[in-house]
Formats: structure tokens, C-alpha cells, sequence
């Protein structure tokens, strides 16, 4: 008998993604056991920490300072005068350390207070300009006045001729003459120099 080779049926064709799903979804039921577990165990090992560990609990809170003597009996004190049964706050510890240094006295020797020995030994002097006019000279005096100190003009001669100078002082000390110099420097005006000079026996 003939075949009719027209009529046969093609061949199924396999799906691609169906062994792969099947073959993917087959997790071992092991695996998910211990991973359930290591996830509950490590919940557990946090919450344990963190509420029922004495020791962390301790660590957290900062340790109270340790106190004197003088403190602890204030302390026991302020706690046995309570006759109303209600609990007082302990009042703080007064430290009397400022009171004793404002009440406490330093003594110098005397011969620390002593003047240095050049101190006696030199004067100052401080000319501010020198002039061949003598009203400019006059003129330098009153702005020197203006500013609240004292000078005199003063005559020099100088390879035959004569100057006029103004000059501060004499000071007894350097500190003094610099005082003053920065006060006229203030005002304006900056060409005082001093001069230290040897006192005469």
C-alpha cells in the first residue's frame, strides 16, 4: 500500500526555555535551610546585643567621676540633714581656690626692686629736626606742643653756621622717650631720634 508522505506530520519542535527553566528552578531544599538559619541567628545575636547584653550596657554609660573625700562627706551630709523624707539634690562642692589666691600675698625682695646700675648711668635726649630759618624751628615747636609735649630750641653751630634745633628731654629712661616719640609720630611727625648720653659724675 502506498504511503502518503504529503499528509505525515512534521516533527514537534522542543521549546528552548522550558529544560532551562525547569533545570533553574530545582534549588536544593539544604540551601534554603541554612540561609533561613544564618539570617535568624544573626537577628538574633544583633537583638541580644543590643538589649539583653549587660556588659555593652555598661560600656555605654560614661563612668562617674571619682570624688574627694571633702565631697563625699558634703555629700553624706546634705543627705542625713533631710528630715522631710523627701530626697534633696546634692548641692555641688565649693572649691575655694579662687578665694585663696586673691586672698594670698607675693613678696618681692628689695633687692629685686632695685634699679639696674646703668640705669643711673645714661640720660636721653630726642631732636626732631635741626633748621638755618628759626621760624621753621618755631614752627616744629608749636606742632610738638599740639600734641601735649614740651621741647626747646636750641642753637648749634655747624662749620660756621648756625642751626636751630628742637629737642625733647633729657629723659631719665629709653621707655619714656619712646613713649613720647609714638605720640608725635601719631601727630605727624616722624624724624625724632634718640640719643643716649653718659651722665657726669
Amino acid at each position: 500500500m502506498p504511503r502518503d508522505y504529503a499528509k505525515k506530520s512534521a516533527p514537534k519542535k522542543k521549546k528552548r526555555g522550558a529544560s532551562r527553566g525547569k533545570k533553574q528552578a530545582t534549588v536544593p531544599l539544604g540551601l534554603w535551610l541554612i540561609t533561613v538559619a544564618a539570617v535568624l541567628g544573626l537577628a538574633g545575636a544583633l537583638i541580644y546585643i543590643k538589649w539583653f547584653n549587660p556588659k555593652s550596657q555598661s560600656s555605654i554609660v560614661s563612668p562617674k567621676p571619682q570624688q574627694s573625700s571633702a565631697s563625699k562627706s558634703t555629700n553624706s551630709t546634705n543627705k542625713s540633714i533631710n528630715n522631710s523624707g523627701v530626697d534633696e539634690v546634692d548641692e555641688v562642692p565649693f572649691y575655694e581656690v579662687h578665694k585663696d589666691l586673691t586672698n594670698k600675698k607675693v613678696e618681692i625682695p628689695k633687692e629685686d626692686l632695685k634699679l639696674p646700675d646703668h640705669y643711673k648711668k645714661f640720660f636721653y635726649t630726642m631732636p626732631c629736626g635741626s633748621f638755618r630759618e628759626p621760624s621753621r624751628a618755631d614752627e616744629l615747636k608749636a606742632m610738638i606742643a599740639m600734641s601735649g609735649s614740651s621741647s626747646e630750641i636750641s642753637q648749634v653751630q655747624y662749620q660756621g653756621t648756625t642751626w636751630y634745633r628742637v629737642q625733647l628731654g633729657p629723659f631719665n629712661s629709653k621707655r619714656a622717650a619712646e613713649r613720647i616719640r609714638h605720640r608725635l609720630q601719631d601727630n605727624g611727625i616722624h624724624d625724632c631720634k634718640i640719643n643716649q648720653h653718659l651722665k657726669k659724675d
